[in-house]
């Protein structure tokens, strides 16, 4: 008699409308996802900007200048003294200040937003930044101060005796400068990068993590405070009196005619062709010039 029961091992048939509502719910949930991925690398990457606008401001006199946030800043000689333009997304360019008082023009932009965005189970964090640059017209200056993550670039800048302090964690580049003198405090993070060979005598402090690069800088006298763990790097004509303080190292990439090295950091002073020189030793009873490391 021929059996009308279930067949051994015959696959079970969903009906049709289930499958394709689960394999419709799947697809939706991949595409949210696609689509969050995509607005997380597009708000990382910065693609999501405005037009780039440019505004042309004239100034009071100042002789000093203070750059603050994460700005680009670029000083040279033109055709208007005193005059700045600025460079920035149609969005914030409004609120990038450029403004004097006390004989100081300060610089500043709000040009940084943090993104944040919380999934289950996913956290997204981004930091979003709307690139800033000033061209300053200016020919003559007494003193510079960096900070925060700005960077300043100075080409033929004038100077009766130029002070520059820096605590920036981006760079700082002074080519072809004309002083008698320059004043230099590095404590940020970043760089100090000096050429030319307008300038007599250089007065530099270096700390914290900065490095200084001044080996195409031709500079009659150096007077150095390295109390930092980064290297400096120096060219020095007639004159060096190098005090190491830090655990950064010293290398000269000309030997001057005279110099006095005190040793009491970890630090080394060493010429880039010969090797380590000698140092003054403190730490003796009885000071006396040692042999470098």
């Amino acid at each position: 008699m021929e059996s009308k029961g279930v067949l051994p091992n015959q696959p079970k048939v969903e009906p049709l409308g289930v499958e394709n509502t689960q394999k419709g719910g799947s697809m939706a949930k991949a595409n949210r996802w696609a689509i969050l991925a995509l607005g997380a690398c597009l708000a990382l990457s910065g693609k999501i900007n405005g037009e780039i606008s440019s505004q042309r401001r004239l100034l009071f006199f100042f002789d000093k200048i203070e750059v603050n946030g994460e700005v680009d800043v670029f000083l040279k000689k033109g055709k208007r003294n005193r005059e700045t333009t600025v460079y920035a997304d149609s969005e914030i360019i409004d609120s990038v200040i450029t403004k004097v008082s006390k004989r100081t023009l300060y610089v500043d932009a709000n040009n940084t937003f943090q993104l944040a965005r919380r999934l289950p189970f996913v956290k997204l964090n981004a930091r979003r930044k709307f690139p800033v640059e000033i061209m300053v017209s200016i020919d003559k200056l007494t003193e510079i101060r960096v900070n925060g993550g700005s960077n300043l670039t100075s080409a033929e800048l004038q100077s009766d005796g130029l002070s520059v302090f820096c605590s920036t964690s981006g760079k700082v580049h002074l080519e072809n400068l004309l002083s008698p003198t320059l004043n230099l405090r590095q404590e940020g993070n970043g760089v100090v990068v000096l050429k030319g060979r307008g300038v007599n005598r250089l007065e530099a402090q270096v700390l914290d993590n900065g490095s200084l690069r001044a080996e195409g800088f031709d500079v009659g006298e150096t007077t150095l405070l390295h109390q930092g763990k980064e290297a400096v790097h120096l060219a020095p004509l007639r004159w060096l009196d190098a005090r190491m303080r830090g655990s950064g190292n010293l290398f000269l990439h000309r030997q001057p005619e005279k110099m006095v090295i005190d040793q009491a950091g970890k630090g080394i002073v060493r010429d880039v062709i010969s090797g380590p020189l000698p140092f003054l030793d403190h730490n003796a009873s009885a000071p006396k010039l040692g042999e470098g490391y």
